[in-house]
């Protein structure tokens, strides 16, 4: 606990106090040193699972890769008690990679005392990394992802010294973030995690963020022209890649299948499906009886619930992402399930992912959300209301029916579709790269 703490106030410290370093300025690349255009930071990375967030970071460097630009990485050694996935893109071999210990609060975890999370003990162990490196090697500019917010930190630090142009990434609000883990309490606390949320955009050259363009302002504490004008959108998207993998659509026993992947999260997503599968068995008992719910995830203790219901459940626990794309290339039916206190602009990476496969999606999401405009402008499958259990029902009834006579016709807009693809996205980052580090 007390090393935890001494870690904090190095980092807080280390922040308020950096200054420029006073150098003659050199060109990249200068007297033979070598150049790297891009330095990535970020605490997760292949091959930690994708429940770490580790997908849009392990994208940008593959897209970024094949585009011809120069990495390098600085990020963490998983540990022993990780959850690690090989089935996904590994970094390519010519991608600089280097991996420090993990340093994670363990005494503190939890009780919220540290800021920006409790990652920030990494922020001494980057940035002596970095800087190391940084004495033998230049970077034109700095990509650091978040959560955790930490990241953002080191390269608000290393930016601000080195006079190195920094990309700020986010996944999720920092400070405007309502749901999960990564939420700030205690007043003071909030006070410095929002004048260190301001520091950042403050000092990034550009900042782009995973949620589309229009909630800009209700996603930043700090939102003016100067940070407008400097903030761009790049949603996850899907990688046509990792569908070559997934071509499987068998159903498995004759049942009709409904796959839930991911994360649960909120038990009240359970309770919605609860509510309507009993709708459903009310309506057609032997309907229900033929319908099998496959789950992938983390959250098997919320799953286990719907089997209370007389449902036949497969939990699978959590699998890898190519296994994962599997399941739902199998199913007649995928599941997507937001609780209702979500906001509107909340998207989750694996709804791109959804749209690209060749099975329709039952939403229980709020119906203005934007998960809900992009179903229906993908022409991928319907969107109903949490709490509408009959139309829940109703909806498998329909989709239950077309696959019994052989009639489904699901017919996506691929056009619209193609837009999501994480090529499409990541072009966008690739162009401001070059263009960031060419001032």
């Amino acid at each position: 606990m007390c090393d935890d703490m001494i870690a904090y106030v190095y980092a807080m410290i280390k922040c308020i106090t950096v200054r420029p370093y006073r150098i003659k300025k050199r060109s990249a690349g200068s007297f033979g040193r070598p150049s790297y255009d891009v330095m990535c930071v970020s605490y997760f990375s292949y091959p930690y699972a994708s429940d770490y967030g580790t997908q849009r970071l392990n994208k940008f460097i593959k897209y970024m890769h094949r585009a011809g630009l120069q990495l390098v990485l600085f990020t963490t050694a998983p540990g022993s008690n990780r959850i690690l996935d090989y089935s996904t893109d590994s970094l390519p071999t010519s991608v600089s990679t280097v991996r420090t210990r993990e340093r994670v609060s363990t005494g503190l975890r939890g009780k919220k005392w540290l800021l920006p999370d409790d990652y920030v003990p990494w922020f001494s162990t980057a940035v002596r990394s970095i800087e190391a490196f940084l004495k033998h090697n230049d970077a034109k500019v700095i990509v650091a992802t978040a959560p955790p917010y930490t990241n953002l930190l080191v390269g608000y630090y290393i930016s601000r010294k080195y006079s190195i142009p920094l990309i700020a990434d986010f996944r999720d609000p920092w400070n405007k973030i309502d749901v999960g883990s990564w939420r700030t309490r205690g007043k003071i606390r909030c006070v410095i995690n929002k004048e260190l949320e301001k520091a950042v955009l403050k000092q990034s050259k550009n900042i782009i963020c995973a949620d589309n363009s229009r909630w800009f302002k209700e996603y930043f504490i700090l939102w003016n022209k100067q940070i407008e004008n400097k903030t761009l959108s790049i949603l996850n998207g899907y990688d046509e890649d990792d569908f070559q993998i997934a071509s499987s659509n068998v159903s498995d026993r004759g049942k009709f299948i409904v796959s839930w992947i991911g994360n649960v999260y909120s038990i009240k997503s359970v309770d919605y499906v609860r509510e309507g599968l009993r709708a459903l068995k009310k309506r057609s008992p032997d309907v229900f009886d033929e319908i099998l719910l496959e789950y992938a995830g983390p959250a098997s203790h919320h799953i286990r619930k719907l089997k209370e219901e007389g449902i036949v459940v497969v939990d699978h626990g959590y699998v890898s992402h190519t296994e994962a794309l599997r399941l739902r290339f199998r199913a007649q039916v995928q599941l997507f399930v937001q609780p209702e206190y979500f906001k509107k602009h909340v998207m989750s990476g694996k709804i791109y992912e959804m749209i690209r496969t060749p099975v329709a999606i039952l939403a229980l999401v709020n119906e203005d959300s934007d998960v809900a405009d992009l179903i229906r402008r993908t022409n991928t499958g319907i969107s109903i209301k949490q709490t509408n259990a009959e139309k829940f029902a109703e909806a498998i009834l329909t989709y239950y029916a077309k696959w019994k006579n052989g009639t489904y016709d699901f017919a996506p807009d691929c056009g619209e579709i193609k837009k999501y693809s994480r090529g499409e996205q990541i072009d966008k980052l690739i162009r401001l790269v070059r263009n960031t580090g060419c001032d």
